[in-house]
């Protein structure tokens, strides 16, 4: 059960990311165990100062670089199930920027995510 809730949040932050949606993605983070609740704020407001409000498209080096910079800022912890995804979904990533070099993520499963980020009255 654990591991399916943790996965739903991930997919959430996936949306949440596409969205531009910082505040919203630090609160996935804390719900996944990344970060303490407390943080969430500032956290959100770090992640907005580094790539931009909402409608700004990110590619996935700078949302890495992002991450890796708070995350020793914030003190990110990784949880195993996290560990274990990122393992699972990296070379996708890999393969996609191989065809091109602005793959987004989100093309690699767009029916669940183009549903998701056009509905935001159903919350994950």
């Amino acid at each position: 059960m654990y591991v399916c809730v943790c996965l739903c949040v991930c997919v959430q932050a996936s949306v949440h990311i596409a969205r531009g949606d910082w505040v919203a993605f630090a609160a996935d983070l804390a719900a996944m165990g990344v970060v303490e609740e407390g943080k969430v704020p500032a956290l959100g407001d770090a992640l907005e100062a580094e790539l931009g409000g909402a409608g700004r498209v990110v590619d996935q080096q700078r949302l890495n670089a992002a991450m890796v910079g708070l995350g020793a800022r914030f003190q990110f912890q990784t949880p195993p199930f996290y560990a274990a995804l990122v393992r699972a979904l990296a070379p996708l990533e890999a393969y996609g920027l191989q065809v091109s070099s602005i793959f987004p993520f989100s093309l690699s499963s767009p029916q669940p995510l183009s549903r998701l980020e056009s509905s935001s009255a159903h919350p994950l």
